[in-house]
C-alpha cells in the first residue's frame, strides 16, 4: 500500500517537472511576443513626400516632384522572433531586427557633413519600449501561467 502511494507521488513529482518546463516555456514565449508588438508599435515608419527640395553645393536650390514615392515601413517589418529554448541557466528567448540602419533610429546618430558634426538626431528606443513592457509584466505571465497549473491539478 505505501508503495503505491510513493508511485503516486513519484508520477505527480514528473508531471509537476512537466508542467515547469511548459510554465518556463510559455512564460518566455509570451514575453517575448508581447514585447515584439509593444516594439512593432513603437518602430517609426519612414514618411516620404513626393516633393522633393535640396541645395546644391553651388547654392542653387532644386525642385521637382517624383514619380514613385518610397514606402516606409521597412523597419517596422524587419522584426523576427526565435522560440523559447531551455539552456543549461533558464529559458531563452529573443527577438530581433536586421535592418542595418536600426540601430542608428533606435540610439540616435550624429550628422555630420564633410567630416564636421553639424547635428544630432534623437534616438526613438523602440527596442527598448518592447524590454521594459515585458518586464514589467513577467510576473503577471507567471503567475497567470501558474494559476492554469493549479486548474489542471483539480
Amino acid at each position: 500500500m505505501a508503495d503505491d502511494n510513493f508511485d503516486e507521488f513519484i508520477k505527480k513529482l514528473e508531471y509537476l517537472e512537466e508542467d515547469i518546463k511548459k510554465v518556463g516555456r510559455q512564460v518566455v514565449n509570451r514575453a517575448i511576443n508581447e514585447g515584439m508588438a509593444v516594439t512593432i508599435k513603437a518602430t517609426p515608419k519612414g514618411e516620404y513626400s513626393a516633393d522633393v527640395f535640396f541645395m546644391t553645393r553651388s547654392g542653387k536650390q532644386v525642385h521637382f516632384k517624383r514619380k514613385f514615392v518610397p514606402q516606409g515601413g521597412t523597419l517596422q517589418k524587419g522584426w523576427i522572433s526565435t522560440p523559447a529554448i531551455m539552456t543549461s541557466t533558464g529559458w531563452k528567448g529573443e527577438y530581433s531586427n536586421n535592418v542595418e540602419y536600426g540601430f542608428w533610429v533606435n540610439f540616435g546618430h550624429r550628422v555630420v557633413v564633410d567630416g564636421e558634426t553639424v547635428g544630432y538626431v534623437p534616438g526613438q528606443f523602440f527596442l527598448e519600449a518592447g524590454v521594459e513592457h515585458m518586464k514589467r509584466n513577467l510576473d503577471r505571465y507567471f503567475a497567470s501561467e501558474i494559476k492554469n497549473i493549479r486548474g489542471n491539478w483539480k
